[in-house]
């Protein structure tokens, strides 16, 4: 059936008369509300810290559980609460990664995030290098170390080159190797490859005889560089095994070719060792050598078998930068001062060889906590994501250098200070907090690296005028979450000038990037909940300050103060509301608007509307032009608007035909609907720069915020006998 069409003349007066309506009909369709991110659950406790939460509660502090993230964190809080000495607890932590004792006496051990290693033999040699430590704790860490890395020169002797059997799962009995003593080198593991110390029945040079096939070797060559992969011989034959063995030969040689490859990294010959001990859980470590003459050592214990061939593999990539830093840069200092930037970059460039794996996101929960208040500098394996932006921002070739300076061993002030000398250091330092907690910094293998739910540095409530005080530190990507209180509107001023830098966004939209700005002059909240927002504030500087803003006004407001401001309709979203009414009748019309029709509401609780040149054209033909103003009263809760006494006076209509404007336009004044005012209730949904009105037979109207002061309405028209706007 074909749609009946209005007349030209029934058109106009219809445009005209929806042209002059703001509000009508008593539609109570729910609004929606805004993207409110919800807080997740927080994981099961197991070490408990300190921290406020981001719920838009009063300032006190939560608690976040998080596991230990490694074993030198173990280690250090053990000495931090007089568990043991330094001594005790490198101990007691050595002969568990070893196997020779359990968890124990080692709380929290078996809950660790990341099993490297690395770390623990760092600080160990580093305890053996001080002059006045504890000789029996000494001897022992010595054997320990020797189990974990045996001396070259035994190795070579206790081992023999890869068999035809460890290629061929069906070989004959005619081709298998004679089976070592195992039992013999578990007994020579255990003394730390020192043959006078193990029980054995041998002459005098026991390496070549008696223990000569302790090991088997795996070899490959490539760009003139060595690799080897060390395994029990018991492994000869065995499928499984054999497979992870060309897994870690294949993983050696990638990372070495991806690491020659970048320009300025040294890199040599790698030798990988599974050891003669105890299975348990996965470990992986390099250890010191010299970078001059050795291959650079590297132990997995024991199979890592929960670790798939992928992420087993990037482990393998992360210890061979550690040998990559010592060729290159040549590490001087403690662990302890170097392990933000150490552990930091090896697993940066560990995903740099494997970009889709993100073996390193296993460290963001604790990145997530640990960094809204605690300094790059005091971090370690969670740097990982601070080093993919450097890499994104500054490049490979600039970050290189900056390792190189960091090499150095100096004080964490002296690599400090290196850190906030980096080009543009302090602006790029506050957006890579930013992007932590908006769309995320971006994974070398496309994926983000993002807080879905931002752990803060601290809560504030914003109620009244005045300063609000946020503390700072160096190097901390700290973010506070402020809670202003509903009812009201605030006016505020960004702090003086000077070396700290600052975000801030409402927490709705925060995963917008764009959304970020500046301190906002102005912030409206809601009638029934504060409005929240995220506030990143960091430095580089080298001092604890003070981050003050400035809130000028905080005035109560009966309204909502979203709606405070001129917003102007959008006309696409007006002309398909135009165009529903008009189906009603059966009329299919095409609409255009243009020009602009205002809507603005005032503090003292009073609504006023404009027409400028607002436009109305319908199939093409017939053209409504209006000028005028309107006016008011409302309130608003934050879900329903009601306008009351209001009177909409339009000063000028003109009717034009076929693009042409009317050569007579109506001017003088001329009231809505009967000549009377109107009281109406509309629901409505306000956002911080859009509004949209549901009104009756029309449905949803959006307008848009604009910068724009309305002349006062004097509507001159209304009638004696009724109520003046």
């Amino acid at each position: 059936m074909e749609k009946r069409k209005l007349p030209l003349a029934i058109l106009a007066l219809v445009i005209v008369s929806l042209a002059c309506g703001l509000l009508g009909g008593n539609n109570t369709s729910s609004p929606t509300g805004n993207n409110i991110v919800t807080e997740e659950n927080l994981p099961t406790p197991t070490a408990t810290l300190a921290l406020q939460t981001n719920t838009p509660l009063p300032d006190d502090e939560q608690s976040y559980a998080l596991p230990p993230l490694s074993y030198v964190e173990i280690l250090e809080n053990g000495v931090e609460n007089n568990l043991w000495t330094e001594g005790e607890g490198l101990l007691n932590m050595m002969q568990y990664i070893i196997g020779e004792t359990g968890p124990d006496n080692l709380p929290g051990v078996t809950q660790v995030t990341n099993l490297e290693a690395t770390g623990i033999v760092e600080i160990t040699n580093e305890y053996l290098d001080q002059p006045d430590h504890d000789p029996e704790i000494g001897d022992q860490l010595e054997r320990l170390l020797r189990i974990l890395f045996p001396p070259l020169e035994v190795l070579e002797q206790i081992s023999r080159p890869q068999s035809a059997i460890s290629h061929n799962k069906l070989a004959s009995a005619e081709l298998m190797v004679p089976e070592q003593d195992q039992d013999a080198c578990a007994d020579l593991a255990g003394a730390g490859y020192d043959a006078e110390e193990t029980d054995y029945d041998g002459d005098d040079n026991p390496y070549a005889e008696f223990f000569s096939d302790c090991y088997v070797y795996a070899e490959r060559t490539l760009d003139g560089r060595t690799f080897r992969v060390y395994y029990p011989t018991e492994w000869e034959g065995n499928e499984e095994r054999q497979a992870r063995v060309f897994v870690s030969l294949d993983a050696l040689a990638e990372s070495a070719v991806g690491y020659a490859d970048m320009p300025g990294l040294r890199v040599g010959d790698l030798h990988l060792a599974f050891g003669l001990i105890p299975y348990d859980i996965a470990k992986g470590f390099a250890s010191s050598f010299d970078p001059e003459t050795e291959a650079c050592p590297i132990t997995i214990l024991p199979l890592a078998d929960e670790f798939p061939d992928d992420k087993y593999k990037q482990i393998i990539a992360h210890e061979v930068f550690h040998c990559v830093q010592e060729w290159t840069f040549r590490v001087e200092g403690d662990y302890d001062i170097n392990q933000w930037w150490v552990e930091g970059s090896a697993e940066y460039f560990s995903n740099l060889i494997y970009p889709y794996t993100n073996l390193e996101f296993r460290n963001l929960d604790h990145l997530n906590t640990y960094s809204a208040y605690t300094s790059i500098f005091d971090m370690s394996y969670e740097n990982f994501a601070f080093f993919q932006f450097m890499g994104n921002k500054y490049g490979t070739d600039t970050l290189f250098e900056i390792l190189r300076s960091l090499s150095n061993g100096g004080s964490i002030d002296e690599q400090q200070s290196v850190m906030a000398a980096v080009s543009q250091m302090d602006e790029n330092f506050n957006l890579y907090t930013v992007e932590l907690l908006s769309s995320g910094v971006l994974d070398s293998g496309g994926t983000r690296i993002k807080f879905e739910d931002p752990k803060p540095t601290g809560t504030k409530t914003i109620s009244d005028k005045g300063d609000v005080e946020f503390t700072i530190q160096p190097f901390v990507a700290m973010r506070y979450t402020a809670n202003y209180k509903q009812e009201k509107r605030f006016l505020q001023n960004p702090p003086n000038p000077g070396e700290n830098q600052f975000s801030g966004v409402e927490y709705s939209i925060r995963q917008n990037i764009d959304a970020w700005s500046d301190l906002p002059p102005e912030i409206r909240s809601e009638c029934k909940k504060d409005v929240r927002y995220l506030y990143a504030i960091t430095t580089t500087q080298d001092f604890y300050t003070t981050h003050t803003i400035d809130v000028t006004l905080a005035e109560k407001a009966e309204c909502d103060p979203c709606l405070l401001g001129t917003w102007d309709v959008d006309p696409v979203s007006y002309a398909n509301a135009m165009k529903k009414i008009m189906a009603q009748g059966g009329a299919d019309v095409g609409l255009i608007v243009e020009g602009h029709m205002y809507l603005q509401f005032v503090t003292d609780g009073k609504a006023i509307t404009q027409r400028e040149n607002f436009a109305i054209t319908g199939n093409g033909i017939v053209t409504a032009t209006l000028n005028g103003l309107g006016g008011g009263n409302y309130t608003a809760n934050g879900e329903e608007i009601t306008v009351t006494n209001f009177v909409d006076t339009t000063d000028s209509v003109g009717i034009g035909f076929f693009g042409a404007p009317d050569p007579n336009p109506y001017t003088g004044p001329m009231l809505n609907k009967d000549n009377a005012p109107q009281n109406e209730t509309a629901p409505y949904v306000c956002k911080q720069d859009e509004l949209t009105i549901t009104m009756p037979e029309m449905g949803d109207v959006l307008w848009h915020r604009v910068n724009k002061i309305l002349p006062t309405p004097v509507p001159t028209a209304v009638p004696p006998d009724q109520p003046q706007p």
